[in-house]
């Protein structure tokens, strides 16, 4: 009787935080997440705990304190392993990686990605899947690795493929040329026409870019 209460209670806070958080009110949306919170952890419901952090991490983005932010996501990552939910820890993960990102946590936001990917191929999501690779490949391409970037976003363009979605699958392929495109000038475009004029051909006609497989 007591456990159907909180959870009562936790919804009741949940449903006022997020009418606060869609009126701007950010402020009191951040008071009632943390009471859901609170309350979640007062009645061990660890699933409902979880999920209050990942707003809280979510709202205080809002709220522009960003080291708050992490804080409370590396808290509904640790929740989420507790209670073995890998959709908690992917989501998790992927919302960490986007605070790390921001913060200049290049090699964590990685790492947060790749966790991210792991547990969207066992699941076989492919949505996730697409999200990830993007991510990673994005990533990569920023920081100047473009081998690995081609290597995410070809990943990337396959699974969107498979999904079907023609939108998607389009955004997808212009990833894959901008990452080539990269790759290609960074290992020296002229060079390379100058010398092997057979691959250039073959990238300009089907877009293989020459020692990417």
């Amino acid at each position: 009787m007591k456990k159907k209460a909180h959870q009562n209670l936790i919804r009741v806070y949940m449903k006022r935080a997020a009418e606060c958080e869609e009126e701007g009110n950010y402020h009191k949306a951040r008071e009632m997440y943390e009471k859901s919170m609170n309350t979640a952890r007062a009645s061990s419901d660890s699933s409902a705990e979880g999920e209050a952090y990942h707003k809280l991490g979510n709202i205080t983005v809002l709220l522009g304190d960003m080291e708050k932010a992490l804080e409370n996501q590396k808290r509904f990552l640790l929740v989420s392993k507790e209670i073995r939910s890998d959709s908690h820890e992917g989501k998790a993960q992927t919302s960490l990686a986007q605070l790390q990102e921001q913060l200049g946590q290049v090699t964590d936001a990685i790492s947060s990605l790749q966790r991210s990917l792991e547990i969207a191929e066992a699941q076989n999501n492919l949505e996730a899947i697409c999200d990830a690779c993007t991510s990673l490949g994005l990533l990569h391409n920023k920081q100047g690795n473009y081998l690995k970037a081609v290597h995410y976003l070809e990943q990337n363009f396959k699974v969107s493929k498979q999904i079907g979605d023609i939108a998607r699958t389009e955004k997808a392929r212009i990833l894959v040329g901008v990452a080539q495109g990269n790759y290609i000038w960074s290992n020296g475009f002229v060079s390379m026409v100058d010398r092997d004029l057979d691959a250039t051909v073959q990238w300009k006609s089907h877009g293989v870019v020459p020692g990417v497989t």
